[in-house]
């Protein structure tokens, strides 16, 4: 199997929720090249998601060294600053995600989020209506804009962000 195809492999059992075999993959891909950008950003991804932060933030630090205009490891790592709570340096690296790709509704979404929970909350607002005028289906930007917007204390649009957020994702807790 070359590095493409287990790269490709490691991804779909990465997306069904199978990371121990997609960490696996990983690794294995990193034995045969150490400077494989987005394995680093993958195993970066399941560290986050299992809870390991500081691992999540060294990996995508060591991705983004060989890729550093990668736009989604630069947002995947604000993720993981803003989960240890530096939020300065969350919203530097979401900002710096924007640069590299501005219609990025991921990023403007996240950036909102870390905005508004270090109480900036005009710009946390603005943040979020960038995402949803990138992508008016994004229920999580609706969502962090909700939150934004009752942070204000808007609270009639943050209902109204709110059920718009359950109206594009009912399951959506």
């Amino acid at each position: 199997m070359t590095i493409p195809q287990a790269f490709a492999a490691a991804l779909q059992h990465h997306q069904a929720g199978q990371l121990a075999e997609a960490e696996a993959i990983y690794r294995q891909i990193l034995a045969a090249d150490p400077h494989h950008a987005e394995a680093l950003h993958h195993l970066g991804i399941i560290a986050h998601q299992v809870g390991q932060i500081d691992l999540a933030v060294e990996l995508t630090r060591q991705a983004i060294a060989l890729q550093p205009h990668a736009p989604e490891a630069l947002s995947n790592l604000g993720i993981a600053l803003f989960s240890r709570g530096q939020l300065d340096e969350a919203i530097a690296t979401f900002r710096q995600a924007i640069a590299f790709k501005p219609d990025y509704p991921e990023a403007h979404s996240n950036l909102g989020n870390a905005l508004r929970e270090k109480g900036e909350t005009a710009a946390a607002i603005a943040a979020c209506r960038q995402a949803i005028a990138l992508r008016p289906d994004f229920a999580g930007a609706y969502y962090n804009l909700g939150f934004a917007l009752h942070a204000a204390g808007r609270p009639e649009e943050a209902i109204a962000a709110c059920r718009q957020a359950i109206a594009l994702r009912p399951d959506f807790a």
